[in-house]
């Protein structure tokens, strides 16, 4: 019998319950379950069928293993972020240039992928707003289903977030979101791109 893979992932505030196993070579599957607070958050599955019979079970393992360290990655990346988790401090009197940097440095990894903001330097305050994202990989492919967070942020305000989905099959993400008729000098409108090839940003001051 194989065993499992069992992990605690502490992301911000929450902390995950990540569970992968296997299902067996009558059941070819490989299950990875998502838990927070005892329910299940999320589930994946992925299935060996044709190649049940001439997978070892080392094999079977690594597979286990690279499905599991996956939806870690998604965790720590934010596939599960709410508007609470977004809700950092930024009250500071620090510059914000530092303020910006910090929180780049805690919530996003190193760009692993591309990001491509059309329309970002037309974003005004006190209006409704509207640009699209491309994202793609270091190869300049197209990623489906990329999760893109866009946050209002600043060293006076709590980050807001203004608008999220995900990229199409030809890696686009088209958002529309209201901005505030703000004062101050001090506002940034931060756009976030995570997926499984990996994670990048885009700062645009309004």
């Amino acid at each position: 019998m194989i065993t499992g893979f069992n992990t605690d992932v502490k992301h911000k505030s929450k902390v995950y319950h990540v569970q992968t196993e296997d299902k067996g070579r009558k059941n070819p599957k490989i299950e990875t379950l998502v838990y927070m607070g005892g329910e299940i958050l999320d589930s994946h599955r992925t299935t060996y069928d044709s190649d049940r019979e001439l997978l070892s079970e080392d094999e079977i393992v690594n597979l286990m293993e690279s499905q599991h360290k996956k939806v870690i990655k998604s965790i720590k990346i934010g596939k599960y972020d709410t508007g609470e988790d977004d809700a950092v401090d930024f009250l500071t009197d620090r510059d914000f240039d530092d303020v910006i940097t910090q929180y780049l440095s805690t919530e996003m990894p190193n760009d692993q992928i591309l990001l491509e903001v059309e329309d970002a330097s037309d974003i005004k305050r006190g209006a409704s707003n509207a640009l699209t994202v491309n994202v793609k990989t270091a190869a300049r492919k197209p990623i489906n289903g990329a999760s893109v967070k866009i946050k209002l942020v600043s060293t006076a305000h709590r980050p807001r977030l203004l608008s999220r989905g995900e990229t199409n099959k030809e890696g686009f993400f088209n958002a529309e979101f209201d901005i505030p008729p703000l004062k101050g000098d001090e506002f940034a409108i931060l756009i976030q791109a995570s997926s499984d090839f990996g994670t990048a940003e885009y700062r645009q001051t309004v």
